[in-house]
């Protein structure tokens, strides 16, 4: 039996538990076989932050100009996304299209539905232990405006920005939400 020890650091056992529940939740959001984690990211992004530039997405996917350049080719590609000139000539602003809108609300649909599973064996009371522990490893996470933004890429923030998101108030530097 596992007991509680206030002056403990965490036990290998805490770091193979969070490792393995974090691979579990990456494997779940990639059974989506339409669309990449990556192409999921930019969508999202973009539907977020329409207008948006190039090197905006980059930073929010975390990628090279390069290879952002090559997402973003494939989203023009499959119809999903337009681009424009931006603020000066040397930028680009980028839109989804109305496919692109229909791609998001499909991904969204499909992480809910994935992660909505995973929450399924926690009674009410341990969904409120879980989202308290959650709410302050995140908030603990984060370390920037940038940084917040690869964390939150594939949420769907309308219900957790409503109810106070850990990572929009660290990085507001407001307290951490209950």
């Amino acid at each position: 039996m596992h007991t509680y020890n206030p002056h403990t650091q965490a036990t290998s056992r805490s770091v193979n538990l969070l490792g393995a529940l974090a691979l579990a939740t990456m494997d779940k959001l990639r059974d989506e076989p339409a669309n990449t984690l990556t192409t999921r990211a930019a969508l999202l992004a973009l539907s977020k932050y329409p207008g948006g530039s190039i090197d905006a997405l980059r930073a929010n996917l975390g990628l090279s100009h390069p290879a952002t350049v090559r997402v973003v080719a494939g989203l023009m590609h499959a119809g999903l996304l337009t681009k424009t000139t931006g603020t000066d000539r040397r930028s680009v602003a980028l839109n989804l299209t109305p496919e692109g809108h229909r791609a998001v609300a499909h991904a969204l649909h499909q992480r809910q539905q994935a992660l909505s599973q995973m929450l399924l064996p926690l009674s009410g009371r341990e969904l409120f232990q879980f989202e308290t522990l959650a709410l302050k490893i995140l908030w603990n996470e984060t370390h920037d405006a940038a940084h917040a933004l690869k964390i939150c890429r594939l949420c769907d923030e309308a219900d957790c920005l409503a109810k106070g998101c850990p990572v929009e108030c660290k990085e507001l530097g407001q307290a951490q939400p209950r």
